[in-house]
């Protein structure tokens, strides 16, 4: 009896095996490397957990109060909605006051006030400048004036 053939066949089955045994550990190779970079991450989100949860007890259990004027959420409102700078005017006609350059020149004068006011806590919150926090109303010589809205606390 001829074992040759047998023997052939023997070999293509090992060498599959072989190549198959080889995919199998890079694969469990690259699992591994994963495993190890998911739990260094895992790791990272606990320590900044910890990190967030101890600097809880120092931050303001409130918060701060808004001013009591009836057009304060109105003007919030205003600068929530408005995409491009806002100038007194466009503030003005938003809520709804004649636009006479008494109102503008108020408008702006209480914008510049709202925004030049010093906080009054010991550690002050500060809140990202965005560009729909941001009013621009003209000044001198053709010139543009930034306002920014900000908030205070108690």
């Amino acid at each position: 009896m001829n074992i040759q053939p047998l023997l052939d066949a023997l070999d293509i089955q090992e060498g599959a095996a072989r190549a198959l045994a080889d995919d199998l550990r890079a694969q469990i190779g690259d699992l591994q490397t994963r495993l190890w970079e998911a739990e260094t991450h895992l790791e990272h989100l606990v320590i900044t957990r910890k990190t967030v949860t101890g600097l809880a007890d120092r931050l303001p259990a409130v918060a701060p109060d808004l001013p009591e004027h009836p057009d304060y959420p109105r003007l919030l409102a205003v600068f929530n909605e408005a995409t491009d700078p806002l100038r007194a005017r466009d503030i003005c006609e938003a809520l709804g006051h004649e636009l006479l350059p008494k109102n503008i020149a108020g408008t702006r004068a209480k914008l510049k006030r709202r925004r030049c006011r010093p906080q009054r806590s010991a550690a002050p919150i500060r809140i990202p400048h965005t560009a729909r926090d941001t009013a621009t109303a003209p000044g001198p010589s053709g010139t543009s004036r930034r306002f920014t809205l900000t908030s205070r606390s108690q």
